[in-house]
């Protein structure tokens, strides 16, 4: 009779493989960031725009999670994929729609105060690995991108697709709304000219990544959609994980564009530039950047890296102001919440916890005085270990004393 196993021990391990092992063993039971322990890998996360204590987790299950960053408690499953879920978003209308791309290359959707589902959305020929949603002209929009290197374009309310997008040669990483565009095109009923510039009135501005190094961009309508140059935007070295822009008001100057990239870098890039869209800030990582969050009031910057942590930024310098440790595997995404009336950044990732991190100078300021007060123990204790050993060892005069007494009984 066969037997299987998955137990490592009975396979062929590389030195460093053991050694990663006995490291995430011995990480994986730390409470930095206050774990909240979902059932599979987590591959994304977003915040939930209606109630900000809570965010809704994308699982390798194939489900998605409402989940409470102060209590840990799930409020609400949403089910129906068998594969893993990948990327989130939600309609900006409300009642919200709960959307999600799936390994299955189609989008899935629900009622978000239900679990209801609803549309599922069919036509990529791959993985979608990007999904968002926009008004214009009065018609909410998903759009979606995916590995199949295409970028499709679908009216909501009627449930159907209406722009395909190609340009790209590689798979579709990730899509954001240059939010200082949607104002105008939310208000405007009319249809400009088909010019294609970068200032273009008759839809919003889409921007997307790819896994090689291009990031494009798209004139958005509810009829028509197109490339607003045939010229790529090109800043890293190779794929681009992630765009985002930081949270704009007609207030404020429009937002620059941050990136996270595998080259082991998150880029600021300024739309004031010249040329419009260079790099006028770099924050180096020691591994791949998978996502990317900015804090205008706290002035930070917040990026997830391979390397399991967590780091923090200031945003003016681009200084590294402090690195949260807690994760024992991959970070993949970051989304904003508050708990305890704080705001922070919450972290998921392949090791299944969801983590909530504070952002402001004051919580800053504590998790390094913790962080002291741990390392002083830690070296205390090793003192100590070391002083208990050497108690246990003769010295110089002892050992020659031992070796006349054992010449002496010969």
């Amino acid at each position: 009779m066969t037997s299987f196993t998955s137990n490592p021990d009975n396979f062929f391990q590389t030195t460093d493989s053991i050694e990663d092992a006995a490291r995430k063993a011995n990480k994986r039971n730390n409470k930095n960031g206050s774990p909240i322990k979902l059932q599979s890998k987590l591959l994304a996360v977003i915040s939930d725009p209606d109630d900000d204590r809570y965010v809704y987790v994308a699982e390798a299950a194939g489900c998605v999670r409402r989940v409470n960053i102060e209590t840990g408690k799930i409020n609400r499953t949403y089910t129906g994929p068998v594969a893993p879920l990948n990327c989130l978003a939600l309609s900006t209308r409300t009642p919200r729609t709960l959307f999600a791309g799936c390994w299955d290359k189609s989008v899935w959707s629900w009622l978000c105060v239900s679990g209801k589902q609803t549309a599922r959305y069919t036509g990529h020929g791959d993985f979608v690995k990007a999904v968002t949603c926009v008004v214009v002209h009065g018609t909410e929009l998903l759009i979606t991108g995916a590995a199949d290197a295409v970028i499709r374009v679908w009216d909501i309310e009627a449930n159907r697709a209406v722009s395909a997008l190609k340009g790209h040669t590689r798979g579709i990483l990730s899509l954001v709304v240059d939010p200082s565009t949607t104002a105008a095109a939310h208000e405007s009923t009319g249809v400009g000219n088909g010019d294609a510039k970068d200032d273009d009135e008759d839809g919003v501005t889409l921007f997307s990544s790819d896994s090689t190094r291009e990031i494009r961009k798209w004139c958005i309508t509810p009829s028509s959609s197109r490339q607003l140059t045939t010229e790529p935007i090109l800043v890293h070295e190779t794929s681009i994980t992630q765009l985002y822009f930081p949270a704009y008001t007609d207030a404020d100057d429009p937002p620059d564009l941050y990136t996270a990239s595998a080259d082991k870098s998150t880029l600021c890039l300024s739309r004031t530039a010249t040329p419009a869209w260079k790099a006028d800030t770099v924050l180096a990582h020691p591994d791949f950047v998978r996502a990317v969050l900015v804090d205008g009031d706290a002035g930070v910057v917040v990026t997830a890296c391979r390397d399991e942590e967590v780091r923090i930024w200031d945003k003016s310098s681009g200084e590294l102001v402090y690195t949260y440790s807690g994760h024992w595997e991959e970070v993949l995404g970051l989304a904003f919440a508050r708990k305890d009336g704080v705001v922070g950044v919450v972290s998921v990732g392949i090791d299944g916890t969801v983590r909530w991190w504070g952002i402001g100078k004051g919580d800053i300021a504590r998790a390094k005085e913790e962080e002291r007060r741990e390392q002083e123990e830690k070296e205390g204790a090793e003192k100590e270990k070391s002083a208990e050993v050497k108690d246990g060892l003769m010295t110089e005069e002892e050992e020659a004393e031992l070796a006349a007494l054992m010449e002496d009984s010969d």
